[in-house]
């Protein structure tokens, strides 16, 4: 449990700093090196290849909650405009894309008169 928790540590600061590369070498160097200690010291049978595959599990659960809280701004100080943002005339700038009516909107026949 000690080193699944320290493999936890080990991935959560993997997730907040580095991309997904760091997490797959450093799960390769854990297998291997894990697989070869069990291999060597004790035997490896099936019991140990659960091990692994929970410090594995452990490594990469630290490192999905080190990118949703370095992503998600629970950890960051996030600072909100007093006001929101205008164009010279006073009116907010349009973002986005208008769809008109909703869903097929521009497939359906318009009931409005052409105005051009």
């Amino acid at each position: 449990m000690v080193i699944a928790a320290l493999l936890f540590i080990a991935g959560f600061a993997l997730g907040w700093r580095y991309n997904a590369l760091a997490v797959v070498m450093s799960t390769l160097v854990i297998f291997f090196c894990s697989t070869l200690m069990f291999s060597v010291f004790i035997g490896f049978e099936l019991f140990q290849l659960v091990i692994v595959f929970a410090y594995l599990i452990a490594h990469q659960s630290g490192y999905l909650t080190g990118v949703y809280f370095s992503y998600s701004g629970v950890a960051q100080v996030r600072v909100e405009p007093s006001t929101a943002p205008v164009l010279p005339s006073g009116v907010p700038p349009h973002r986005g894309v208008d769809l008109g009516n909703g869903i097929g909107a521009f497939a359906a026949p318009s009931t409005e008169p052409d105005k051009t």
